[in-house]
């Protein structure tokens, strides 16, 4: 209100904050080791570009590990 002299909303964008928890437990569970994997969190759709990562991720042959994962819900 001081800046523009009106009153305004927040409008949140609908994300949901999680519980933090260790990285260690992710890596355990799936068995990762520190900076062995490449890790792609997101939607798997046609905008988000997820199939020319997978291709990318083919041609370079790294070695390392790829996983992927979603937002949950």
């Amino acid at each position: 209100m001081q800046k523009y002299g009106r009153a305004s909303i927040l409008i949140p964008n609908a994300i949901r904050f999680y519980e933090k928890r260790a990285c260690s437990l992710i890596r355990e569970k799936y068995g990762l080791a520190r900076g062995e994997y490449i890790l792609y969190v997101g939607r798997i759709s046609p905008e988000k570009g997820t199939l020319d990562l997978v291709e990318g991720y083919r041609k370079a042959k790294t070695g390392e590990k790829a996983c992927t994962g979603r937002p949950a819900g």
